[in-house]
């Protein structure tokens, strides 16, 4: 004992002598090396929400705290960043706003006489990140709740009626964003061409038959009768109980399963949302989120251009018809990963040139091929009525008797800044006839939109459905992991429940060795 003590008053000398910093730098390294930190697996937080009802809240309640300050931070974000003085020619979704569209198209606006603004959609989604955190701190650390339990208050979550709560708080929202929302506070209306709308309320329609066309009327009609049956379903799954071999079957008391099943929902509707997205319709208006693909394919606005202009003089064409006319608006013309907005790839637009009309002497009007979306350079090609090339500008510098060099074609322009000009000089017609190809002629500003550099960039459109299908591959992802996990987890644990017992992973499971 004599011994001891006098080698640790030597042991407690030596440290004294040593400097703080690598006394804790020394008992840092020896406690790393000789394994005293514990290192907790990543699934350790994972196991501590099984079985807590208190914990899984708290989980539950940070995820929508995350979303909602997201919502709030990302509108702040850019209602301060993008100019709003130009709707038209510089919207904001060629800016490379997200958040903005789907606010106009929510009815939210700038203008604080709207029955609900956008500073108060910013404060509203601020106050409920606020209450969401402050309600996840309260539940973790008061974990043990008696919250959602079964009816002999074992140590396990009552499944089926957390399901019917959460079937009920669904149709609660889709009662409230019908009912309330679409007829009281509006949503974004518009044309068959998306190019003109504004937000209107609207008055519920319950027509089955309308359901397909997706109408403005049916879609609050039918948030509102989705309210009845989720409330209806949530009802009978808070009160019935499967039996026992479906029980089983379906690994009812796995929580692991109830997070496969669920996130099963999330991935079916975010590919819906990126098909609807994508394609087009009602939901996504060109006003709001710029045209489709689709439409530059099947010259849909080209067409209806011509006809407006044969009813109407070409100076009596509306600017947002016309811009949704040109190729660099198109969402699968830009490359996904060309970082930035619309306007950093060509600028901003100026004005509208006008519609080019080229001709050959003693011959009928020529039209210029317009580019596919799916190429980057195309040759100038201008072609007769008959489909036949009067006029070409081939890649490589060759003899040809339609080389617009001859100087034989000319070119008119009827509207816009040049309206009534007529050009002959086969420099200037090459000049233009490159710029028809890409649809209606526009000046751009590119000194004032960040260098913008003349690569075309898709638009939110394209953004949104491309997110939207990458967070489904990965949701596929983890429902396909998490489901096997729950199916087969007697074989990757080793572990078998007792006869006549649903154990849980945490409540009475130990792994075998």
């Amino acid at each position: 004992m004599v011994e001891a003590a006098h080698a640790l008053k030597d042991t407690t000398a030596a440290a004294c002598r040593v400097p703080p910093a690598a006394a804790v730098a020394a008992w840092l390294l020896a406690a790393l090396g000789d394994g005293l930190l514990a290192r907790i697996p990543w699934y350790r937080a994972h196991a501590v929400l099984l079985n807590d009802p208190g914990r899984l809240l708290s989980a539950h309640c940070v995820h929508s705290a995350l979303a909602a300050g997201w919502a709030a931070a990302g509108l702040v974000f850019e209602v301060v960043l993008l100019d709003p003085s130009d709707p038209v020619f510089n919207p904001f979704w060629r800016q490379g706003a997200f958040l903005l569209p789907v606010s106009s198209r929510l009815g939210l606006g700038a203008n604080p006489a709207q029955p609900f603004s956008l500073d108060d959609s910013v404060l509203a989604h601020a106050a409920v990140t606020a209450a969401l955190l402050l309600a996840a701190g309260w539940h973790w650390a008061f974990w043990d709740l008696l919250l959602f339990s079964t009816p002999s208050r074992a140590a396990a979550l009552h499944f089926t009626s957390i399901f019917g709560i959460h079937l009920c708080l669904a149709g609660l929202l889709c009662a409230g964003f019908g009912a309330a929302h679409l007829t009281f506070i509006g949503f974004w209306t518009t044309d068959s061409f998306g190019a003109y709308g504004s937000p209107r309320p609207l008055r519920p329609s319950f027509s089955i038959a309308s359901a397909p066309l997706l109408r403005y009327g049916a879609l609050a009609g039918h948030h509102i009768a989705a309210c009845v049956f989720l409330a209806a379903g949530g009802r009978w799954h808070a009160s019935s109980y499967p039996g026992p071999r479906l029980y089983a079957a379906l690994a009812l008391g796995n929580i692991e399963a109830i997070l496969s099943s669920s996130i099963s929902a999330f991935f079916l509707s975010g590919a819906v949302n990126a098909c609807l997205m994508w394609y087009g319709g009602p939901l996504t208006p060109a006003g709001l989120y710029g045209p489709t693909r689709f439409s530059w394919d099947s010259s849909f606005y080209m067409q209806e251009i011509i006809f407006r202009s044969s009813l109407l003089s070409w100076n009596g064409l509306t600017d947002s018809m016309l811009m949704l006319d040109y190729i660099g608006v198109n969402p699968a013309k830009g490359g996904l990963f060309r970082a930035g907005p619309m306007v950093k790839g060509d600028g901003c637009i100026q004005a509208w040139v006008g519609h080019a009309f080229f001709q050959l002497s003693a011959l009928a009007p020529l039209a210029v091929r317009r580019m596919p979306a799916f190429f980057e350079t195309f040759p100038v090609l201008l072609l007769d009525r008959a489909g036949l090339v009067r006029g070409v500008i081939p890649f490589r510098r060759a003899e040809s008797r339609w080389s617009l060099s001859a100087g034989s074609i000319s070119v008119r322009f009827a509207g816009g800044v040049f309206d009534g000009t007529r050009l002959q000089q086969p420099a200037l017609v090459k000049t233009f006839a490159r710029k028809a190809q890409l649809g209606e002629i526009f000046t751009f500003e590119r000194s004032s939109s960040a260098a913008a550099d003349g690569l075309f960039r898709t638009s939110v459109r394209g953004w949104f459905t491309y997110s939207h299908a990458l967070f489904v591959l990965f949701l596929v992802q983890g429902h396909l992991w998490h489901a096997a996990r729950s199916l087969f987890k007697d074989i990757w644990t080793g572990v078998r429940a007792s006869e006549g017992a649903m154990a849980e992973y945490g409540a009475g499971e130990r792994l075998r060795g």
